[in-house]
């Protein structure tokens, strides 16, 4: 059933369509006429499609016109369905195709949505290496409204496109300046005005630290804890990751990666840490806060703090890509290389460490902007949801958009 107004037809009836050439690479210049756009290039914007790359005209090479639709032609970028609008004129690699509208039957913007709509690996063959060429292009079916239509429809889809690029924007600034505020918080580069006791900086073997800051090894205010699971106790299994610490781990991999027999598991409590012993140096390591207690496996190593510490500001201390440089540093250099880093190697490291107030203050300041950054994820992705359901309407004639 089709809206009032509307035509089936085919999209081999409506554009041209052409394969992008590899040009030696002696032809590629820094400076040259126009855009040279290859596969990755796809990574770098959200809509029009441009390139840092260029190549000098010398009339060997097709160019693709501006408003064509550009895509992968094989490869896992077609399942990731990087469909974008040539900004402007340029060049295109082998692996990669273009459709042009033609202008009196299909607008382009409306034929960028209708593609990202209907997604890639629809229109592609997938059975082996995903792939797409003029057999799968030309017989491929489509619902078409008028012209004034089509731009009409994708006038409102932009609207959420911006939006969308405006919060994307928006979260990456704020995720850039939550890192770089963390960075000067938890190194006393940067300090809240009721604590600084002193301007002065003093030397440590990586990072310059505040003078009224200690700077003791991890062995002189924590301790290794070493609980084995108790007979018949049922305790989730946790796993740690470079990104989230502790996890679910049934519940985060939604598959069974430990082992069945869980009686030589080791205890971790809320409040505790973890870390994976062969995989520190990656950023495995965690604080246990979302359930009082659960199981590592053996190979991990648990400690906890004195009372001269919150958890969570060595938490925050312990992610940083400095401290993740550290523990590889000293995996390089430890006797148990094999083995990755344990306690007795892990426990002479030093950490920064202010006055119990000062840690708290700054663990919550940046927990608040950690909080700003996961509100404004939610929001892009209610975003995008939004957006793909008013696609998935104004697409079909579901609801209809007055010219």
């Amino acid at each position: 059933m089709l809206p009032k107004g509307w035509t089936a037809t085919t999209l081999g009836k409506l554009v041209t369509i052409g394969s992008g050439q590899s040009p030696s690479l002696f032809r590629l210049r820094r400076r040259g006429r126009y855009p040279y756009v290859r596969v990755d290039d796809l990574n770098l914007c959200l809509k029009h499609q441009t390139s840092s790359r260029s190549y000098s005209d010398d009339g060997t090479m097709d160019l693709v016109p501006k408003g064509s639709v550009l895509f992968p032609k094989r490869g896992a970028a077609i399942m990731s369905n990087k469909v974008r609008i040539a900004s402007v004129p340029l060049y295109m690699d082998s692996n990669m195709m273009a459709i042009t509208p033609s202008d009196d039957l299909l607008d382009s913007d409306f034929l960028y949505y209708l593609i990202t709509h209907e997604q890639l690996h629809r229109i592609a063959d997938t059975s082996t290496i995903p792939q797409i060429n003029n057999k799968h292009i030309i017989p491929y079916r489509i619902a078409l409204p008028p012209l004034r239509e089509q731009r009409a429809i994708a006038a409102v889809i932009s609207a959420w496109d911006r939006g969308i690029e405006q919060t994307t924007v928006l979260t990456t600034t704020k995720r850039q300046f939550k890192a770089a505020l963390a960075q000067q918080l938890l190194t006393g580069k940067r300090r809240f005005g009721e604590f600084a006791r002193a301007s002065q900086m003093r030397a440590t073997r990586f990072i310059p630290i505040p003078v009224d800051w200690a700077y003791p090894a991890i062995e002189a205010v924590a301790s290794e804890v070493r609980v084995r699971k108790p007979s018949g106790a049922e305790m989730p299994v946790l796993s740690c990751t470079k990104h989230d610490g502790l996890v679910d781990s049934l519940s985060y991999f939604s598959r069974r990666v430990f082992s069945e027999d869980t009686s030589s598991y080791k205890v971790v409590k809320r409040g505790q840490f973890a870390y994976a012993t062969n995989h520190l140096e990656e950023g495995s390591i965690g604080l246990l806060d979302s359930v009082e207690a659960g199981l590592v496996s053996p190979m991990y190593t648990v400690f906890e703090t004195g009372s001269q510490v919150h958890p969570p500001f060595l938490y925050k201390v312990f992610k940083t890509e400095l401290y993740r440089h550290i523990f590889e540093v000293n995996t390089s250099a430890s006797v148990n290389r094999r083995g990755g880093l344990r306690w007795d190697d892990f426990a002479r490291i030093h950490v920064p460490l202010p006055s119990l107030p000062e840690q708290q203050r700054i663990s919550d300041c940046i927990d608040t902007c950690t909080a700003e950054v996961r509100l404004l994820q939610v929001r892009l992705e209610a975003l995008k949801a939004q957006e793909r359901a008013l696609m998935r309407r104004l697409l079909t004639g579901q609801i209809r958009v007055k010219v």
